[in-house]
């Protein structure tokens, strides 16, 4: 996939800003896997628990 060019101005003040922007989106991505990850686990246990009682 191609990415579209930014059109900022070449500065080491926007080189900075962009890279703080890259890093806190990152974050912002790990953040939402650790809980995607939680809630799957979460909704396994709840349906092995539904299956346990359902049988039961």
């Amino acid at each position: 996939m191609v990415q579209p060019m930014l059109k900022v101005p070449p500065t080491k003040n926007t080189l900075l800003s962009l890279k703080k922007q890259v890093r806190f989106l990152a974050e912002g991505h790990d953040l939402l896997e650790r809980q995607r990850k939680l809630l799957t686990r979460l909704v396994y246990g709840r349906v092995g628990e539904y299956r346990s009682l359902s049988r039961g």
